[in-house]
């Protein structure tokens, strides 16, 4: 059974068959390029004039990542052939961002929409397997989250 993630990625994938489909591959893989410690910390924002743009959620993983600069990428520029990745810019997120996109998500979550059915949703859906995936997915987080819908 294929992960959601990967069914995502391929839909995106036809779905982006212009320039930036190129760059799918450094966005899925960023993590075992940079280690799973600072792959939670370190999101990569933009790719544009050669220069990879992340941001960081503290200026420690800021200072771990730039010491990392010039292995990181010789490490995407080998891997990653074409991309030819020139510079890395780092950007801080500030607390109030952070705090501001929590906020919204807890609000957006406790608001259900009017009239939700889930089985009339998914059996709106095609892909069996999705499907089923969306369920279970959907049953796990209810369990953790009762206000969820």
């Amino acid at each position: 059974m294929e992960k959601a993630g990967d069914i995502l990625s391929k839909a995106l994938m036809k779905a982006f068959q212009t320039i930036g489909a190129k760059y799918l591959p450094l966005f899925q893989g960023f993590a075992s390029l940079v280690g799973e410690k600072l792959a939670k910390n370190v999101f990569i924002r933009d790719i544009k004039n050669d220069c990879l743009y992340v941001d960081v959620l503290h200026p420690g993983w800021a200072q771990a990542l730039l010491l990392k600069r010039e292995l990181l990428l010789k490490r995407i520029n080998t891997t990653y052939q074409g991309l030819n990745i020139k510079n890395l810019k780092v950007r801080l997120l500030k607390q109030s961002v952070l705090a501001t996109n929590k906020d919204k998500t807890k609000l957006e979550t406790k608001s259900p929409p009017q009239g939700f059915n889930l089985e009339e949703l998914l059996n709106q859906m095609p892909d069996n397997e999705l499907k089923m995936t969306l369920k279970r997915l959907y049953q796990v987080k209810s369990k953790t989250d009762p206000e969820l819908f």
